[in-house]
């Protein structure tokens, strides 16, 4: 089911509490380190771009996805992260309460380089 939301605040506000503030968390940390990136809603997804899409952030029932643009840098942490998948560019936190913004700031920071 696509959210009827058009902006990522009102995508947040029609989540549950659990998922909305595990989403608010990595949706403020993205746009910390990922200074001037542009967020909007596009399928669904909490959407980030600079200079081309960078991220999206989805929330599911029991885990929050994150997706990446960049293929290589999704292999580059395939050894350090566990449930990330190449062949779909996405990481899943299957744990909301034991979300890690830390490997979440490395994706990220890791994706802008490239």
């Amino acid at each position: 089911m696509v959210p009827a939301a058009t902006t990522v605040g009102g995508y947040l506000q029609s989540l549950p509490n659990d998922r909305r503030v595990a989403m608010a968390r990595v949706c403020s940390m993205i746009r910390r380190s990922a200074r001037g990136v542009r967020e909007s809603m596009r399928f669904g997804l909490a959407f980030y771009e600079l200079d081309g899409p960078l991220f999206a952030v989805e929330s599911h029932e029991k885990s929050l996805v994150l997706y990446l643009a960049e293929r290589d840098v999704v292999k580059d942490f395939k050894d350090k992260i566990k449930n990330i998948d190449i062949e779909h560019c996405r990481v899943e936190f299957p744990d909301l309460n034991c979300l890690s913004l830390d490997v979440v700031e490395k994706l990220v920071r890791a994706s802008l380089v490239c």
